[in-house]
């Protein structure tokens, strides 16, 4: 079999450059992406997460974020840079720029309790197949909601 090599700075399509193990959610988990815009979130990591919002955002945008893992944690706040955009520019990828010790650490937990949790139901579950729970309906407060555009 041969290989082609690579240019400097390119990367195989099926390559993982992830530095994170990232985890995707099962339930609903709304999101306060800056002003005037809302969304859920489609998976999570220490380094940052995808989600799709209400409002159109632009590659390398600056994005003041929060949201809640679960009832009893605190809110998670953050600052990232949007990665890349879907083709409608609503829905993305974030790496986070700001991001507190604590709140790595609150996160880092929160993926290995579900990645724990869910490897124990199924057995085989890893961090790139594991799928978190989030919070309950009954568990959002009302500054979860999506706003309305």
């Amino acid at each position: 079999m041969s290989s082609m090599p690579l240019v400097s700075g390119q990367h195989p399509k099926n390559e993982n450059r992830r530095s994170h193990a990232r985890l995707r959610f099962e339930r609903l988990t709304y999101a306060n992406l800056g002003p005037d815009n809302g969304g859920v979130l489609i998976n999570l990591s220490e380094g940052g997460l995808s989600f799709q919002g209400v409002g159109a955002v632009k590659k390398d945008q600056l994005i003041r974020l929060n949201f809640k893992l679960t009832r009893e944690n605190a809110p998670i706040e953050a600052v990232g840079r949007v990665a890349w955009s879907n083709e409608t520019g609503k829905g993305g990828g974030l790496r986070f720029t700001e991001l507190t010790d604590e709140t790595r650490a609150q996160i880092k937990n929160w993926i290995a309790r579900e990645t724990f949790f869910a490897g124990t139901l199924t057995g085989q579950a890893t961090t790139q197949t594991a799928v978190a729970r989030g919070p309950e309906p009954s568990e959002r407060s009302p500054a979860q909601s999506l706003p309305t555009p």
